[in-house]
């Protein structure tokens, strides 16, 4: 039976897969103009699957050939001449196969690397050159992970020689099409040169054509994917149904989507549920996954990026997008943020999950916040579900004795975290939340929590008057309607020396709302 795969490459006779077909038939336009260009995505997003596919997809019009910087050690880019050398080598294994190509350029090739005889880059083209020309179809060179190569100035020598070729290709043969894949953007190398080397911004691959193919599963995808497998399983569910939700939370990113899947359909206990979603989502952050090692090892390697999410998500500071602006653009490179209305937003729920975890552990605010919960968490929660006005409650109790002394600048900026702290050991295990990204600003948030299948919304904000107030209710209870929901939560921070912390119910339009003032 086929799987859902999440780790290398996916094979449709043994992994269940979104169709390619549009996808190719994009690139391979790309391809017949004779295009240079980048797919340069995320990791685990399928470059490497979308590559294999689009070799078999262009053999009949093309000569190809694949290849994976990968498999060249870092030693093969010490110099131009062990360069030459290995990709000669690399480049002959991958052609020696394929009809396309005349054997006797082919030797050439390999008589030179066995003796010794192949000088640097010049003469490499040279003979790659004279195998173009000699090729009973135009040649596409394909080369994934290339940018594990991009941190030595033999890469840049590379690039200027197919920069050359590409640019004098009606004159004399070369490659007629090149397509580089990797997570780093090539035409701006100044995030993977060396720290100790002067940046560079000026790349030689400025030749490259803009590839717009979006990569990412839409919930048609998803939903044609489970259709297959529903089939194959002989099992009934609501596949559009589960399709939008898991759209939900990935935002359609390939591996994630992979990986909730699998988690469902491994586990007796789960029958593709709704609440089925979130519990994978629950256990796949909470796991060792490769995604997750490479998004926190990021945050720790780069500062300002680290400092742009914690903003984002714990101080509710919007950032306008500008992909120009370094942080913005490695957090985009790397798939964990997007632009939407004009504003930088974290790509998905799950990254938004699993940072706000992080960040909350991480937190110097207080170490007491998290025990004053855990330690009332019975009177907080249980399997029928939240009790979120004893949350609210006890919170408000909690922060008059331990923060009440605090100035206003504190709280504006920490009143999230703060909360967020308490509540995290009361839901950590059973249940997810995730902030609705139109309410994400420093005066308001709100916070969606799933708790054993049930759906409560909390908002959070800054007393800013009677009005502002009025406004704000207004809005939840038009979010309530959004959710199918009946009763709403509001958590406000009050600077007003008049104020009466506590808890009051109050009924607008059909809709009970329990309202918190600390």
């Amino acid at each position: 039976m086929r799987s859902f795969n999440i780790t290398g490459p996916c094979d449709p006779s043994k992994h269940y897969m979104v169709k390619l077909d549009s996808r190719l038939k994009e690139i391979k336009t790309m391809v017949d103009n004779g295009d240079y260009f980048i797919i340069n995505r995320a990791r685990q997003y399928g470059k490497t699957t979308t590559l294999l596919a689009l070799e078999r997809y262009l053999n009949e019009d093309y000569a190809v050939v694949f290849m994976d910087f990968q498999m060249m050690g870092s030693d093969c880019f010490e110099n131009t001449e062990s360069f030459s050398a290995a990709f000669a080598t690399y480049f002959n294994m991958s052609a020696k196969n394929n009809e396309a190509f005349d054997k006797n350029a082919l030797n050439k090739l390999e008589d030179a690397i066995n003796g010794h005889t192949l000088p640097p880059m010049t003469e490499l083209f040279l003979r790659l050159n004279d195998i173009c020309e000699s090729a009973s179809k135009p040649v596409v060179l394909m080369i994934d992970e290339v940018d594990s190569a991009s941190n030595n100035d033999v890469f840049i020598d590379f690039l200027s020689k197919l920069r050359a070729g590409y640019i004098s290709k009606d004159r004399y043969p070369t490659f007629y099409s090149v397509i580089l894949a990797g997570v780093y953007d090539i035409k701006n190398l100044k995030i993977k040169i060396r720290p100790e080397q002067e940046h560079r911004y000026n790349s030689p691959w400025n030749i490259a054509a803009q590839l717009d193919v979006d990569m990412s599963f839409s919930q048609k995808d998803i939903a044609q994917m489970l259709g297959e497998y529903k089939d194959d399983r002989n099992v009934g569910f609501d596949a559009d149904d589960i399709s939008g939700l898991i759209y939900e939370y990935t935002g359609g990113y390939p591996y994630l989507v992979s990986y909730i899947c699998r988690i469902i359909d491994m586990d007796e206990s789960m029958s593709w549920s709704r609440a089925d979603v979130p519990m994978a989502v629950r256990r796949m952050i909470g796991s060792q996954a490769s995604l997750f090692d490479s998004l926190k090892k990021h945050i720790t390697e780069h500062s300002d990026l680290k400092k742009m999410l914690r903003e984002m998500l714990l101080e509710g500071k919007q950032r306008n997008f500008n992909s120009y602006e370094d942080s913005t653009n490695l957090a985009l490179m790397l798939g964990y943020v997007k632009g939407s209305d004009g504003n930088v937003v974290l790509a998905n729920r799950i990254f938004e999950e699993f940072l706000y975890n992080l960040f909350l552990t991480e937190s110097e605010i207080s170490e007491d916040i998290a025990g004053a919960a855990q330690s009332n968490k019975p009177a907080f929660a249980n399997d029928n579900g939240l009790n979120v006005e004893n949350i609210l409650s006890k919170y408000v109790e909690y922060y008059g004795d331990v923060f009440s002394d605090k100035d206003n600048k504190f709280v504006e900026k920490n009143g999230r975290e703060m909360f967020l702290l308490f509540l995290k050991p009361i839901i950590n295990g059973s249940g997810n939340y995730y902030i609705e990204p139109e309410t994400r600003d420093q005066k308001r948030m709100d916070i969606v929590i799933d708790y054993h299948g049930r759906q409560y919304v909390i908002e959070l904000k800054i007393w800013h008057g009677e009005k502002y107030d009025a406004d704000g209710e207004k809005q939840l209870c038009g979010y309530l309607e959004k959710l199918h929901l009946d009763t709403g939560y509001m958590l406000t921070y009050s600077f007003n020396k008049n104020k009466n912390p506590g808890i009051e119910h109050k009924d607008i339009g059909g809709y009970r709302l329990i309202k918190a003032v600390c």
